[in-house]
């Protein structure tokens, strides 16, 4: 017999063996789903279709757990012995959904502890509807615990609600994750009143502070001093290993006018080794007049996909659809295989891209460039306006999408900014509001 606990914490019941198979085993699946989740989030080429039919079959395997007899996510978490970023999102979104408070208390506990199980909760987090999470915020804020504190702004920055007095409480103390939590928020939320605040923080002494004050500042409408430090970021020695310099390059060809954007781009060639970061940068920045180097590139093997990629952000070309995919070279060679006593261990970064027919994609853009204008912005074949980047956000692929809501938050400095880790369903409905009052 195994001992569960119900929703008493205090008080316990007896469940038979065999009715956890069947939990486990869902649990399992979700947990892998969930890993999906994120890869599909971070990644290139899915959509928000593919999103929505993802985060609605995890929501059927919690309907599946929800139903089940003394439901508990502690028991899965005993049966596996130790706990997960995976796990920890499915027994958080079923602890709030029982409005559990001392279970809460523990996972929070738990999370607190891990930082490595904090994506997980603070996912599920985002997942419950807010009439489930609003009322623990204040609970959550008056803790003495920084990170029980980081949940509660996390929720406001999750629903994007203006809660002026606390970001400014918090962009205000010394504590670092406190100060990187509220920088987030401010900017994404658009909080133009608390600017100040951020801009007092790029001189602060931390390198990851000013990075996000700087983000901050850009997304706010500041775009000198903000932009000068994202550019010192991305030129500076030894950023090539800097996990800060790609997150650099995509605000810069977001809030950077062509022309400096341009500019850069050559000192940035000039002191980078690094190629795949300029072609993420053209690509990003949506200028037709890096097409021809970008059809060059596809000639590199090494580089071919993720150019035909960054062809493919501008132009809105499909290589699949289109039928201007390729197999692989045949004497590709990189990336693990099943060698023993082969060294390469990494992952292939363009796993997921196709590999472009060079030859027919010159050929396609020598039948349609003429209607594309240098020294524009495009995002997925059209001018990145805002009813355009609305459309990419509904039909675009992920890589388009990431674009799209930071050319709109360019745009609007005061507007929310679109939270593509947002479940799939309030994408849709805010898309739905966004696109009625265009």
């Amino acid at each position: 017999m195994i001992l569960a606990p119900t929703n008493n914490a205090q008080s316990y019941t007896y469940r038979h063996p065999q009715e956890l198979p069947q939990v486990l085993e869902q649990y399992l699946e979700a947990a892998f789903l969930y890993t999906q989740r994120q890869d599909l989030i971070s990644g290139p080429s899915r959509s928000l279709q593919d999103n929505m039919l993802l985060d609605l079959r995890i929501d059927a395997l919690l309907d599946g757990l929800r139903v089940s007899p003394n439901p508990s996510a502690q028991i899965v978490m005993q049966a596996l012995e130790e706990p997960s970023p995976e796990l920890l999102f499915l027994t958080c979104i079923l602890t709030l959904e029982s409005k559990n408070t001392p279970r809460l208390k523990q996972l929070l506990a738990l999370a607190e502890t891990d930082s490595d199980l904090q994506k997980g909760l603070l996912d599920a987090f985002s997942w419950v509807p807010l009439s489930f999470t609003q009322p623990l915020i204040p609970h959550l804020l008056a803790f003495n615990s920084t990170f029980f504190r980081q949940v509660g702004l996390h929720l406001y920055r999750q629903h994007q609600i203006h809660a002026d007095t606390e970001f400014e409480r918090a962009i205000t103390q010394q504590e670092p994750s406190m100060l990187a939590c509220a920088l987030q928020a401010v900017g994404e939320i658009g909080m133009l009143d608390l600017l100040p605040h951020c801009l007092a923080l790029l001189n602060h002494e931390r390198a990851d502070i000013r990075f996000m004050a700087a983000r901050s500042c850009a997304m706010l409408g500041e775009r000198e001093r903000s932009l000068a430090y994202l550019r010192q970021i991305a030129l500076e020695p030894g950023s090539l290993s800097s996990p800060l310099t790609k997150s650099a390059l995509a605000l810069l060809a977001a809030f950077m006018p062509l022309p400096e954007a341009h500019l850069f781009l050559s000192s940035l060639a000039s002191q980078n080794p690094d190629r795949r970061l300029l072609i993420h940068m053209a690509g990003e920045l949506g200028d037709p007049a890096s097409v021809p180097a970008l059809l060059r590139l596809m000639q590199d093997k090494t580089l071919s996909r993720l150019a035909a990629h960054a062809f493919c952000i501008i132009t809105g070309l499909d290589l699949v659809e289109n039928d201007l995919e390729q197999a692989p070279p045949e004497d590709l060679t990189g990336g693990p295989n099943d060698d023993p006593d082969d060294d390469a261990v990494d992952s292939d970064p363009d796993e997921d891209l196709p590999w472009p027919n060079q030859q027919q994609v010159v050929a396609w853009w020598t039948n349609h460039g003429s209607a594309f204008k240098a020294g524009s912005r495009y995002l997925a074949g059209k001018e990145a306006t805002q009813h355009n980047c609305l459309a990419v956000l509904e039909h675009g692929c992920q890589a388009q999408r990431r674009a799209a809501a930071l050319q709109l938050k360019a745009i609007s400095p005061s507007s929310p900014l679109f939270l593509l880790d947002a479940p799939a369903w309030r994408q849709a409905a805010r898309l739905k509001a966004l696109i009625a009052s265009v």
